[in-house]
């Protein structure tokens, strides 16, 4: 969780660390991040939802191609090392959008008033898909 000690020091509120998180494009640093603000969330360090407008769409590394699905690779059933390791490039991307989609929903509900519950519960999604990130 190296990273933590460069977020401005204004940020206090989850909404503005989930947008944090939106904005950076490198994925291992996303995971990072999402990591450190489940943890500051889940000790209520940090117990203020705060209220932001999220961005049209994250960040994404400024050389990765987004293709349609109909014209991506195959990737086949894993039976050699190459499909392997194009099914774990996939995953890899897959999670990276699952941690951005679930702060994005935090932030794009937040002025609903919504018990913390409802955040507990997407705080929780978006560490599992971290960690799914951080192992691939």
């Amino acid at each position: 969780m190296g990273d933590e000690e460069n977020w401005p020091a204004e940020i206090s509120s989850l909404s503005q660390h989930a947008l944090e998180i939106l904005l950076t494009s490198d994925a291992d640093l996303k995971a990072s991040r999402t990591q450190r603000l489940v943890h500051l969330w889940n000790s209520r360090t940090i117990t203020t939802v705060g209220e932001v407008t999220a961005p049209s769409k994250p960040n994404r590394p400024q050389n990765l191609t987004t293709v349609l699905p109909k014209n991506a690779p195959k990737r086949g059933k894993g039976g050699t090392k190459n499909s392997r390791l194009a099914l774990l490039h996939s995953l890899v991307h897959i999670e990276n959008w699952a941690i951005d989609l679930t702060w994005d929903i935090i932030i794009r509900f937040v002025h609903e008033n919504l018990p913390v519950e409802y955040y507990d519960d997407w705080v929780r999604i978006a560490s599992e898909e971290a960690k799914v990130n951080m192992i691939s």
